[in-house]
């Protein structure tokens, strides 16, 4: 069962010597077996589900603005995992820094010096304790005692230029960050349940610019890539492919996927190799409120796609729909309400490429490895709609019409999640998440930077958010 400690702030400044105590829970084996019943967080005391590396990789959904970070919602679900599976010191809970140095691309985005002769003293839960740190301009000799015994000392060399994370020139692959293996000492306290541990780190020579203390290391990168579509992970010479991933060795793959996949079909014609089943497109009217009625009947199954409004090459003019039932009549059922507020067009067809591009990228990443690695999709797609902008457009005829701007492509919602069950991912839902915190329009730039597409922080902790619930349930 998860404990949730309460952290507590206790330093004492003697001279140079500084005391602090908090504990956030976790600890223990790093090898992944059986998820905990119930709705506790992974990891929790017992320490039996660990993901030690966690890939995620997407769109610009997912690169945020280049960080690992605070600026990708990739960095809140790093923020969980250091916080509330692992017992981590943050860097804003470290005692009395003598400096600090703002590092963006280091957890929390701080770095704190502690000169030579200062101890930093504690304690923790869990079988080891790791330091994450940064070279300085001086050779630093730093030693680690647990419960009155030394471990140790450990020299960190200042020609190294060790940074916490990874920036991508350094490693060559466009938007991939990782913990640096270089920035990271840990010690073992052997296999004892899990017991509390006292520790006092030394800085015995030169100054150590630190970053956070844990018991448990989590290694992290950020594969999302702007403008990346689920099949651009496929090709050979791209910014960013599986192979990559794959080198990364990670225990948890999370994969975003849809907007841009969206974009890449909604012009396409009866060539492509999603067919479409009407390609008019053609116009419908509403007789329920989860269908849609079209002049001729139309043979279609369950999963097919009704993409509703005009595309004229901006993604923003559609609504997308799942079909929910077959049928060979003219009334189509959809597994959510249609749209009432859109221009009445649409046309249906299979995204089977899409489904089969991300179980592909799935594939290859998780394929040939030594060890089990456990999947997550999430389908972001365009949350909202604005019903007061139009788009100007000539249809077939020659005239000029004004299409309202969709931004709603729930059906990626719901594809999602039937491929999810299919194949015994996780999934989590960014789509619904957003919705709940803001059903409308987002005018203000609450959680987007004013696309309802691009999140900025309140967008990026609720994505964050979407991705941690439901580890918290497996």
């Amino acid at each position: 069962m998860k404990i949730n400690f309460k952290r507590s702030m206790s330093i004492l400044a003697i001279s140079s010597v500084f005391f602090f105590q908090g504990c956030g829970g976790g600890g223990g084996a790093s090898t992944p077996t059986t998820p905990p019943a119930g709705n506790e967080p992974v990891g929790g005391t017992d320490g039996k589900y660990k993901y030690d590396r966690v890939s995620i990789a997407g769109s610009s959904i997912t690169w945020g603005a280049g960080y690992l970070g605070e600026s990708s919602y990739v960095g809140e679900v790093e923020k969980y995992l250091r916080e509330d599976v692992a017992d981590t010191v943050g860097p804003d809970e470290l005692p009395n820094p003598n400096e600090i140095i703002n590092e963006i691309m280091s957890y929390q985005g701080k770095l704190y010096r502690y000169n030579q002769n200062t101890e930093i003293s504690g304690s923790i839960i869990g079988d080891s304790i790791s330091i994450v740190f940064a070279s300085s301009d001086v050779d630093t000799v730093v030693e680690m005692i647990a419960d009155g015994n030394s471990l140790g000392t450990y020299t960190i060399k200042s020609n190294e230029n060790i940074k916490p994370v990874k920036r991508y020139p350094d490693i060559g692959v466009n938007s991939f960050r990782e913990t640096d293996s270089r920035s990271v000492k840990e010690w073992t306290l052997g296999d004892n349940n899990n017991e509390n541990h006292t520790y006092t780190l030394k800085v015995k020579e030169g100054s150590l610019l630190l970053n956070y203390i844990t018991n448990h290391m989590y290694h992290f990168q950020n594969a999302g890539i702007g403008g990346y579509a689920a099949s651009t992970f496929l090709l050979n010479g791209t910014q960013t492919t599986t192979q990559e991933i794959r080198d990364f060795n990670p225990d948890l793959f999370l994969f975003e996927s849809s907007t841009n996949d969206a974009q890449t079909w909604a012009g396409e014609n009866a060539n492509s190799t999603n067919n479409w089943i009407i390609e008019n497109p053609v116009d419908f009217t509403i007789p329920a409120s989860d269908q849609i009625q079209l002049a001729n009947p139309v043979t279609v199954q369950a999963g097919d796609v009704v993409v509703m409004g005009t595309y004229n090459g901006d993604i923003r003019n559609l609504a997308v729909g799942i079909v929910k039932i077959n049928s060979t009549s003219n009334i189509v059922t959809l597994t959510e309400n249609a749209p009432t507020d859109i221009a009445t067009k649409c046309k249906i067809k299979r995204i089977t490429t899409w489904e089969n591009n991300v179980k592909e990228v799935i594939s290859r990443v998780t394929s040939n490895v030594s060890k089990s690695v456990v999947v997550g999709i999430g389908t972001s797609g365009v949350p909202n709609y604005d019903p007061t902008y139009t788009v100007p457009y000539v249809d077939e005829d020659g005239v000029t019409q004004n299409d309202f701007v969709a931004r709603r492509l729930m059906g990626y919602k719901e594809k999602g999640k039937i491929l999810a069950a299919e194949n015994g991912w996780m999934f989590f839902d960014f789509f619904g998440k957003i919705l709940e915190f803001e059903p409308g329009i987002d005018s203000t730039s609450s959680w987007s930077n004013g696309d309802n597409t691009h999140p900025r922080n309140e967008g990026y902790r609720l994505f964050g958010e979407a991705v941690t619930d439901v580890l918290k349930t497996k």
